[in-house]
């Protein structure tokens, strides 16, 4: 009688093989979401900067300077605005890993009775036949 090989270990194979894939898309995720929140921390901090600068150069005589820095303060804004945007589809981009890293590691762990509970159907069965 030739014995049938079970599908359970190698289902639960591929699913460690998908969480450590996820996992390693959870680190790089991260990473990127920490890139744009430290870019998005730089580009405030220079608008902040530049606020200020604008505001001594209003109280000042030079007319030209504070339009300048005017008009570079209203480009400054935009980049903050796309740091921004970036910050928030890197932060969602993370999130959506990480819940599916979660439910893959639900799955492995299901593969993995599966396979628990077949080793012991298999060695109950042999016990009663022996």
């Amino acid at each position: 009688m030739s014995m049938v090989k079970s599908a359970w270990p190698v289902l639960a194979e591929q699913a460690q093989k998908k969480v450590a894939e996820l996992e390693a898309q959870f680190v790089q995720a991260k990473a990127k979401e920490q890139q744009q929140h430290h870019q998005l921390l730089r580009v405030s901090a220079m608008v902040e900067e530049y606020h200020v600068k604008q505001r001594t150069l209003e109280q000042g005589s030079n007319l030209s300077d504070s339009v300048n820095c005017r008009n570079f303060l209203s480009q400054l804004i935009g980049v903050e605005i796309q740091a921004e945007r970036g910050y928030k589809t890197a932060a969602n981009n993370r999130f959506d890993v990480a819940r599916e890293l979660k439910a893959a590691r639900i799955e492995l762990e299901k593969m993995k009775k599966l396979v628990e509970r077949e080793k012991k159907a298999t060695q109950q069965l042999a016990a009663k036949q022996a």
